[in-house]
């Protein structure tokens, strides 16, 4: 299985390696990976790995919510795992740990494992 952009960005962000995710995250939002923008926007609102701008933070995640919840909706699983945390971490929005668990679900299902880990948190 190929390692996209976007989730070999997720795991820099992981690992603590702001610098390098937060530079991975616009790589990959200029070519078109549009899951990228919940990375750079949370790297802008938490001010990992650049300075804090919650506003343009909240302005990046809401123009391009629609894109990725449509590209969750036809079965993207990062689409779907971007999902997820969006509504349970709470950070652009309020927490709802209904739709979180949709969306980390439809990823998990799928295989991916920071969704199942996720999903296991939630549940608690």
């Amino acid at each position: 299985m190929t390692v996209s952009v976007y989730s070999k960005a997720m795991a820099l962000y992981n690992e603590k390696k702001y610098q390098e995710a937060l530079s991975a995250f616009r790589n990959s939002l200029e070519l078109g990976n549009d899951k990228s923008a919940y990375g750079l926007a949370l790297c802008m609102k938490l001010g990992n790995g650049m300075f804090v701008d919650e506003r343009s933070a909240k302005l990046l995640i809401d123009g391009y919510l629609e894109r990725i919840e449509k590209c969750a909706r036809e079965g993207d699983s990062e689409a779907q795992q971007v999902m997820g945390l969006y509504y349970a971490d709470g950070l652009f929005a309020p927490v709802d740990r209904e739709k979180a668990a949709f969306w980390l679900e439809k990823s998990a299902a799928q295989g991916d494992k920071y969704s199942r880990r996720r999903l296991k948190e939630l549940k608690g």
